[in-house]
């Protein structure tokens, strides 16, 4: 779904044939900011999902897998071709999101131990 931009894509044409000016025409090209926080609570949000239930039905993991695999390919065509970087964090969102991480693998622990 990342790579189709299909909403995006219906509002910029939208944008185009209502542009009256050059300039209005060029605003809409300009480049957009990549939402890291968004994309990566996203996939951290069904690695975890993808880890709990994989204890009660292992059939969830392939579908994890191409998840993960298209992911990956589509957020490496974004980053590169369709979005720019701003700025960088430093890193500050990486210990939240491990522990959220932690925290899924200490339930699926718990579901593999009976609790």
């Amino acid at each position: 779904m990342e790579l189709w931009h299909v909403i995006d894509f219906v509002i910029f044409r939208i944008q185009r044939a209502w542009a009256e000016t050059l300039r209005e025409k060029r605003e809409l090209y300009r480049d957009t900011a990549y939402e890291y926080d968004r994309k990566y609570a996203e996939h951290v949000l069904i690695l975890v999902i993808v880890m709990g239930y994989s204890t009660l039905a292992p059939l969830i993991l392939p579908f994890g897998l191409i998840y993960f695999v298209f992911a990956i390919a589509s957020s490496r065509y974004i980053l590169i071709f369709m979005t720019h970087t701003p700025f960088t964090d430093g890193g500050k969102l990486w210990p939240l999101m491990f522990k959220f991480v932690l925290i899924g693998l200490f339930i699926n622990q718990l579901t593999l131990i009976g609790v």
